[in-house]
């Protein structure tokens, strides 16, 4: 996939940025440092605007970003199965989500992907260089996730999720978390 990519990691999670590159199927791409705050929350969104902070001033018209616990279920079937989504993407989309843990509002677009409302989920998404000023907006009142998700943007979600993040000690939440088989029983996941 010939896009520029970014990986968020907190510099004290090496046991992540380890896992990430044991894992990785995405080919190059650089780290981004994550940030921490007393609210989690908002030191994530910090870390993810400094991704977009960076795209724009670098003049990608593109960028994927990823957080560093991301994972790929359907191992050696999900590169190819990203070039057939992607060849059937429409031309407005603002933000293409791999994968995601809720959804609020969406509706079947084509063969291959969902148009989203509400979403909860920044694991692996690219975001497209229109919206970069508008996302730059982000005004920490929720979560960036669900944020973005309210803005009126052209956000697709593939009918069949090739990314989802791997269980383990989350430093949002501060415990061990198990989203995958609490939340991803609702969607299609590429294995």
């Amino acid at each position: 996939m010939d896009i520029n990519k970014l990986v968020i990691n907190l510099p004290s999670r090496a046991d992540r940025r380890e896992a990430f590159l044991r894992n990785n199927i995405m080919g190059y791409f650089n780290w981004s440092d994550g940030i921490v705050d007393k609210q989690p929350y908002i030191g994530i969104g910090l870390a993810h605007l400094k991704c977009i902070h960076r795209a724009k001033s670098e003049g990608w018209d593109k960028v994927l970003i990823m957080e560093d616990d991301v994972e790929y279920p359907g191992k050696d079937k999900t590169h190819k199965h990203i070039e057939e989504c992607l060849s059937t993407l429409p031309d407005d989309w603002d933000i293409v989500l791999g994968g995601a843990y809720y959804l609020k509002g969406y509706g079947k677009v084509n063969a291959h992907w969902k148009r989203v409302g509400e979403f909860a989920g920044l694991h692996w998404y690219m975001v497209h260089e229109r919206v970069y000023d508008r996302i730059l907006q982000y005004d920490y009142t929720d979560h960036i996730d669900r944020w973005i998700g309210r803005q009126k943007l052209n956000i697709y979600l593939p009918h069949k999720i090739w990314a989802i993040q791997s269980d383990g000690f989350s430093d949002n939440v501060k415990k061990v978390t198990d989203y995958n088989s609490t939340y991803l029983t609702k969607f299609d996941v590429l294995r």
